[in-house]
C-alpha cells in the first residue's frame, strides 16, 4: 500500500438549520475555548452516510437493531409455529450472542422491601443493539423457513455469526462481548463537526399554524410551538484506515477502493437529513475540501479553531486558518500529501479528489 491512512477535512457552511437536536430540541452545543459551538454528532453523520450506502448505491448494509429476537418469533409464529416454541428458537439464536439469564422471561425487578415483587415490563427477547451483517441475515431467514417447513434444527444450527464481509461493519465496527472472535475493529473514525465560530446562543423561531376547520365560535391558530435553530461553519473530520478496512473486507482491496470513493461521494454531496423539509439551507455541501495521505499516524486541524472565527467572511479566513495549520503540521512532522477543492477559488473538482485517492 502507498500510503495507510486517507484523512478528510471539510468545512461546511450551514444556515439557519438544526440538523442535530439535544434533548430539548435545541442544536446540540458545546464549550470550547470559552466559547459556544454547534456541534454535528459522529453517530448523526455515520448514520447519514449509511443511508447514502445504502440508497445512492444500493449496497446492502445489513441491520443494526435490538429486536432480532422478537422479530425470529414473530416470523415463527407468523408461519404457524407455536408461541412457546417460537420464543424458544429465538432464545436460542441470540442466546450466541448474549447472555441469557439477562433475558429471562420470569425475571423479577427488585423491589424495596415491604413492596410486592413484579415481573418485568420488557420483552425478554430485545438484547443490545447488534449488526447483523447480509450474510448471517441470509442464514436467520434460511433457518427459519426450514423450521417453519418442518426441520427440527440442531444447537449448532443457531449459531450465524459469520466473518465480517459487510461494508457498515467494516467501516464503523462492531462488539459483540459474548463472543469477541467476531468482534470487528472500525476502520472509519469521525470527530463531532463543530462551528469554527462562536454561535452565541441558538435563536428561535415561534411559529402557529392554522385550523383550516376552524369550528364556529373557536379562536387561536390549530397549532403553536418554538423551533430552534443556528448556523455557521462547521469543521468535520475523518480518518479512513485503508489497511484495517481492506482487512475487514477479507482481504478485498477493489471493494475498499470502490466504498472509499463512495464515501467522499457522499460526505462531499450529502447533508444530515433532519429537519430538511422545515430548513433547507441545511442541504448544502462543503466550500472547502482537503484530503490527506499518511503513512504513519494521523491528526485532526482542529487546533485551527480553538479561537473562533469572526467577521463576515468566515469561510475564507476558515480556509486560510485551516492551511496555515496544515503548513504548521507540515514543516515540524513532515509533508502529507494532499489534495484540496475549493469552490470559493474555484479550485479542484471532486473527479480529482476521487482520483487521487487511488492505490
Amino acid at each position: 500500500m502507498p500510503y495507510r491512512f486517507l484523512m478528510t477535512h471539510c468545512l461546511t457552511e450551514v444556515a439557519l438549520s438544526n440538523p442535530n437536536r439535544d434533548q430539548d430540541g435545541r442544536p446540540k452545543t458545546m464549550k470550547l475555548n470559552g466559547t459556544t459551538r454547534s456541534y454535528l454528532s459522529s453517530q448523526n453523520r455515520k448514520y447519514d452516510l449509511a443511508q447514502n450506502l445504502r440508497n445512492r448505491y444500493n449496497v446492502d448494509i445489513g441491520e443494526q437493531t435490538p429486536m432480532i429476537g422478537r422479530y425470529i418469533a414473530n416470523k415463527l409464529m407468523d408461519g404457524g409455529v407455536e408461541e412457546t416454541l417460537a420464543e424458544e428458537y429465538a432464545s436460542k439464536f441470540i442466546g450466541t450472542f448474549v447472555n441469557l439469564k439477562k433475558h429471562d422471561k420470569n425475571s423479577i425487578d427488585e423491589e424495596p422491601k415491604g413492596k410486592r415483587a413484579k415481573k418485568k415490563k420488557t420483552d425478554f427477547l430485545k438484547t443490545e443493539t447488534i449488526k447483523i451483517q447480509p450474510s448471517e441475515r441470509e442464514h436467520i431467514e434460511r433457518l427459519i423457513e426450514r423450521i417453519i417447513d418442518g426441520y427440527v434444527p440442531e444447537d449448532t444450527d443457531f449459531h450465524f455469526l459469520k466473518e465480517n464481509t459487510a461494508i457498515r461493519t467494516a467501516l464503523t465496527g462492531r462488539m459483540i462481548a459474548k463472543v469477541p472472535s467476531f468482534d470487528v475493529e472500525a476502520s472509519l473514525s469521525s470527530n463531532f463537526s463543530f462551528t469554527v465560530n462562536d454561535i452565541g446562543n441558538p435563536q428561535t423561531d415561534y411559529f402557529t399554524a392554522i385550523d383550516s376547520l376552524n369550528m364556529k365560535g373557536s379562536k387561536g391558530s390549530g397549532h403553536l410551538d418554538n423551533f430552534h435553530y443556528s448556523q455557521g461553519v462547521y469543521y468535520g473530520f475523518n480518518i479512513i484506515d485503508i489497511n484495517l478496512l481492506i482487512k475487514n473486507l477479507q482481504g478485498d482491496k477493489e471493494l475498499a477502493l470502490t466504498t472509499i470513493k463512495q464515501i467522499i461521494d457522499v460526505l462531499t454531496t450529502s447533508s444530515p437529513s433532519a429537519n430538511k423539509n422545515r430548513c433547507a439551507d441545511g442541504i448544502t455541501w462543503p466550500s472547502y475540501v482537503l484530503l490527506e495521505k499518511a503513512e504513519f499516524a494521523p491528526r485532526s486541524l482542529c487546533s485551527a479553531f480553538h479561537t473562533p472565527i469572526t467577521g463576515p467572511d468566515i469561510m475564507e479566513k476558515a480556509i486560510i486558518a485551516l492551511r496555515n495549520m496544515k503548513e504548521n503540521f507540515d514543516t515540524c512532522y513532515g509533508t502529507v500529501e494532499s489534495m484540496e477543492m475549493n469552490i470559493l477559488e474555484r479550485k479542484g473538482s471532486l473527479k480529482e479528489l476521487l482520483k487521487f485517492i487511488e492505490f
